[in-house]
């Protein structure tokens, strides 16, 4: 794997993030509340003077609520802003130290990536978006 990897803890589990996607990485930033979202999205964050909502990870992947002080994964990209809240950063590791790069299908996961410190799963930016704008228009009603 080409690049370098973004090793977080959400939950209790870890997971992986390719480097060139995460534009920063910051502690808990004063944020404000977006009024009717839901509540894995329920707040925001002014990154590089935008208002770029915060999905609470854990939340939304069912793996509980971020704790705190937890940190934030601001990603680039695709033009849209989007902030990740993870428990910890890890660890960020060379590409090519991942051994192995196994197809999983658990959306938003793409692989199952075998790495020097055990199995991590690889999060997707484009199926997290895709099941983000699904979880919304279901918010809605729509």
């Amino acid at each position: 794997m080409n690049g370098r990897i973004l090793i977080a803890e959400v939950g209790g589990e870890r997971i992986a993030l390719p480097l060139e996607q995460v534009a920063e990485v910051r502690e808990q930033a004063v944020s404000f509340p977006l009024p009717l979202a839901p509540p894995f999205l329920g707040r925001a964050i002014s990154a590089k003077g935008c208002l770029t909502p915060v999905l609470d990870t854990g939340l939304y992947l069912g793996r509980g609520a971020s704790s705190l002080p937890g940190r934030i994964l601001v990603k680039s990209g695709d033009g849209v802003n989007l902030a990740l809240q993870v428990d910890r950063v890890i660890d960020i590791v060379p590409g090519d130290t991942v051994a192995e790069a196994q197809s999983l299908a658990e959306e938003p996961f793409v692989a199952l990536l075998v790495l020097p410190c055990g199995k991590v799963p690889l999060l997707s930016r484009g199926q997290l978006l895709r099941m983000l704008e699904r979880s919304l228009a279901e918010s809605r009603g729509e």
